[in-house]
C-alpha cells in the first residue's frame, strides 16, 4: 500500500512538473509575442522615418538642382556681362580720347575765334574798306561757332555714355557679389545634402539590422512554438498514459476511481488509500511506472 502511495505521489509530482513547464512555456510565449509586437512597431516607425527622410532628401535634391541651374545661369550672365564691360571699357577709352581731341579742337577753335575777333576789331579800327574781307571773317566766325556747338553736343553725349558705363560697372559689381553669395549658399546646401545622405545611409543600415533581428526573432519564435507544441503533445501523451495506468489500478484493486476524485477532478490520495482492498495483492511499482 505504501508502494501504491509513493507511485501515486510520483505521478502527481510529474503532473505538477509538466504543468509548471507548460505555464513557463506560456509565459515565454507571451514574452515572445510582446517582443514581436515591439519589434514590429519599431520596424514600422523606422520605415516611416526612412520614408520621411527620403522625402526630405528629395526636396533638398530638388532645391540643390534648382540652385545649380540658377548658378549656371548666373555664371553665363557673369561671362556675358564681363564681355560687355570689356567692350564698354574699350569704347570708353576711345570716347575719352575723342573727348580730349574735341576739347583740344574746341580750345583751338576758341583761340581762332578770339584771334578773328581781334583781327575784326583791328580791321575796324584801321577802317578797312574791303567789305568782302569783313563778310569772309564773319562767315568763318559763324562756322567756328557751329563747330563749337557740335563739339559741345558731342561732349554732352559722351558724358551720358560715361554715366551709362558707370551704371554698368555698378551692375557688374552687384552681379559679382550675387555670385559670391550664391556660391556660399550653394556650398552650405551641398554640405547639408552630404549630411542628409549620411543620415539616410545610417537609417538604411539600422533598418537592415532591425530586419535581421526581426527575422532571427521570428525564427526563434517559430522554434519555441514548435517546441511548445512538442512538449504539449508529450505532456498530453504522458497524462493519458498515467491516467490509463491509474484506471488500471481501479480494476486491480477493485476501486471505483470516481468515488475518490476530489475538487477539479483530481485524485484524492487519502480517499484512494482508504478504499484500497487490503485483501487483494498490491500492484508492483513497475506496473505503474
Amino acid at each position: 500500500m505504501k508502494d501504491v502511495s509513493q507511485c501515486l505521489l510520483s505521478i502527481i509530482d510529474e503532473f505538477e512538473k509538466y504543468h509548471s513547464q507548460i505555464v513557463s512555456l506560456e509565459d515565454a510565449n507571451q514574452s515572445y509575442d510582446k517582443n514581436v509586437k515591439t519589434l514590429k512597431s519599431s520596424r514600422n516607425q523606422l520605415i516611416q522615418s526612412k520614408q520621411d527622410n527620403a522625402i526630405a532628401l528629395k526636396t533638398k535634391e530638388d532645391e540643390l538642382n534648382r540652385l545649380l541651374l540658377e548658378h549656371k545661369k548666373l555664371q553665363a550672365r557673369y561671362k556675358y556681362s564681363k564681355v560687355v564691360i570689356e567692350e564698354l571699357r574699350d569704347e570708353n577709352a576711345h570716347m575719352n580720347a575723342d573727348v580730349l581731341s574735341l576739347k583740344d579742337d574746341n580750345e583751338k577753335h576758341t583761340a581762332r575765334i578770339q584771334r578773328m575777333k581781334q583781327d575784326l576789331v583791328v580791321s575796324k579800327n584801321n577802317e578797312v574798306k574791303d567789305p568782302q574781307n569783313i563778310v569772309h571773317l564773319f562767315s568763318k566766325v559763324e562756322n567756328l561757332k557751329t563747330k563749337l556747338q557740335l563739339s559741345q553736343q558731342e561732349l554732352s553725349r559722351l558724358s551720358e555714355v560715361q554715366e551709362e558705363n558707370l551704371q554698368l560697372k555698378l551692375r557688374y559689381e552687384q552681379m559679382v557679389q550675387e555670385k559670391l553669395n550664391n556660391s556660399s549658399h550653394l556650398r552650405k546646401l551641398h554640405e547639408q545634402y552630404i549630411k542628409m545622405q549620411k543620415e539616410k545611409n545610417n537609417a538604411y543600415e539600422k533598418m537592415k539590422h532591425l530586419e535581421f533581428e526581426f527575422k532571427d526573432l521570428s525564427e526563434r519564435y517559430k522554434s519555441v512554438s514548435h517546441d511548445k507544441e512538442l512538449l504539449k503533445k508529450k505532456t498530453e501523451d504522458l497524462i493519458l498514459e498515467k491516467y490509463n495506468k491509474m484506471y488500471e489500478t481501479k480494476h486491480i484493486f477493485g476501486i471505483d476511481m470516481d468515488t475518490v476524485r476530489g475538487q477539479n477532478n483530481y485524485i484524492d490520495i487519502d480517499s484512494l488509500i482508504e478504499n484500497i482492498d487490503a485483501s487483494k495483492p498490491p500492484v508492483p511499482i513497475k506496473a505503474l511506472a
